[in-house]
């Protein structure tokens, strides 16, 4: 089976899109740690009625 010109420049494109996509879908992975704050100042409110 011989190789032409189409078929290279296909494969060579799909191979190229291929190795782009690990670091691409990466991007949208979940994070690993979630991060937060805790603002003192309403601290004891949120301990009381955190809906309010």
């Amino acid at each position: 089976m011989s190789l032409n010109r189409r078929h290279f420049l296909r494969n060579s494109s799909l191979a190229l899109a291929a190795m782009g996509c690990p670091a691409w879908l990466k991007a949208a992975a979940k994070p690993k740690y979630l991060i937060g704050i805790q603002l003192y100042s309403v601290r004891e409110d949120m301990a009381k009625n955190p809906l309010a």
